[in-house]
């Protein structure tokens, strides 16, 4: 009887985990936000003009943001990676690595391996 119970529990958090697996909208929501933080940070600048060059950064329908983004799915969690070759990766405070890496799970984007600031 434990097991049983133990195995519903189980498929509940994985079933739930699943659920709020964040994509690739959730991502890149998340990534324009950090973007628009670090360049107002950085610049001083703030409002319109930040967002609507983050906004084209994504470009229409979010095509230009495939050309540096990819994700690896795993049901009830996901792996999110930006690629240096793009972008400017010192704004996510990863001026020496080649891409950053990001965990996708239970609707939480949490940074891999990235510096504390």
């Amino acid at each position: 009887m434990k097991f049983k119970i133990i195995l519903a529990l189980l498929f509940i958090i994985a079933g739930i985990l699943t659920a709020t697996n964040p994509g690739r909208e959730q991502f890149q929501a998340f990534a324009e936000e950090q973007l628009a933080e670090s360049v107002s940070r950085e610049t001083g600048l703030g409002g319109g003009l930040v967002d609507l060059g983050i906004k084209y950064l994504g470009g229409k329908d979010g095509k230009n943001f495939d050309r540096f983004y990819e994700r690896d799915n795993y049901l009830v969690c996901s792996i999110h990676r930006l690629d240096a070759q793009y972008i400017n990766l010192e704004l996510f405070g990863a001026e020496d690595r080649e891409e950053v890496k990001f965990l996708g799970i239970a609707g939480q984007i949490i940074p891999l391996n990235l510096r504390e600031k």
